[in-house]
């Protein structure tokens, strides 16, 4: 068998597709080959009794390229980082542990309520995303820093702590069935640190069956509009009503009033004067 001891040249083809080198065995077709490389560098493999079916060549600068498959026994390093796929089944993805990249359980989130810490019950416009302590739920936004509000229950407590974050102990609290007719429910409740409020309930509330509201008096109470204040009734507001309390309600209510201060009982007196001398 000849041996090379130096550089091995060849050159004088015609074209980069020429074949270079060519290896089969004795037993192989006379027009098969086991692998050629041609002028251009390009390698194909065979059977030895067909043509080449598989190859390797530079597809463009910096770039190697098969058009068949490549299959990686032991793993494959891509920049430093390990691939594997030992361990894959059905619905498993690629994901990073750290160090490298193998089969895990792949996170499906096709609305905001499939991740695990968002519970969303019945959404309402102009609703927002509040912590309750637990979980982001949906509620009325409110004024921020002013007021909290959250579904509450789970089916099995009967003291749930909310925390709030209003950063006092000066609050007003309500609670109410989150469901119609939305009642008012009566609870014991504790303002058991400046940012939390536990609810202690007789019975276990269902899962989210409770609507909490819980307002810092120290702020105020966030209103939209002046009816929302609770110690205001405004009913048919007209033209030039004013707000006017009504003691034995406690309201504020819309009442009309004259202008004409002697036209008006909260304007009448009796006035006594002498006429002549």
């Amino acid at each position: 068998m000849a041996k090379f001891l130096n550089l091995l040249k060849l050159r004088g083809f015609t074209s980069p597709s020429d074949a270079a080198v060519d290896i089969a065995t004795t037993t192989d077709g006379a027009s098969a080959s086991r692998l050629r490389i041609d002028a251009g560098g390009k390698l194909t493999w065979g059977d030895g009794a067909l043509a080449g079916d598989t190859n390797l060549y530079r597809s463009i600068a910096n770039t190697l390229k098969t058009d068949d498959y490549l299959v990686a026994e032991g793993g494959l390093t891509v920049e430093s980082y390990q691939v594997t796929t030992a361990g894959a089944s059905a619905g498993t993805v690629l994901k990073f542990d750290g160090t490298k990249f193998s089969p895990g359980v792949a996170s499906t989130v096709g609305n905001l309520d499939d991740l695990a810490d968002v519970v969303i019950s019945s959404p309402t416009t102009n609703q927002a995303l509040i912590y309750n302590g637990t979980n982001w739920v949906n509620g009325s936004a409110g004024v921020a820093g002013s007021t909290y509000v959250a579904n509450i229950g789970n089916g099995s407590a009967t003291t749930i702590v909310v925390t709030h974050g209003l950063n006092t102990r000066d609050v007003f609290v309500q609670a109410r069935n989150a469901a119609s007719p939305y009642e008012v429910i009566d609870v014991q409740w504790e303002a058991t640190s400046t940012s939390a409020v536990t609810f202690n309930f007789s019975t276990p509330p269902a899962n989210n069956s409770v609507r909490v509201a819980i307002y810092a008096a120290v702020l105020g109470i966030s209103a939209s509009s002046l009816d929302d204040l609770t110690d205001v009734t405004i009913t048919s507001a007209a033209n030039g009503q004013a707000l006017v309390y009504n003691s034995s309600a406690g309201q504020w209510v819309n009442s009309a009033v004259s202008t004409d201060p002697m036209n008006d009982s909260k304007f009448t007196a009796i006035i006594t004067t002498d006429v002549g001398a």
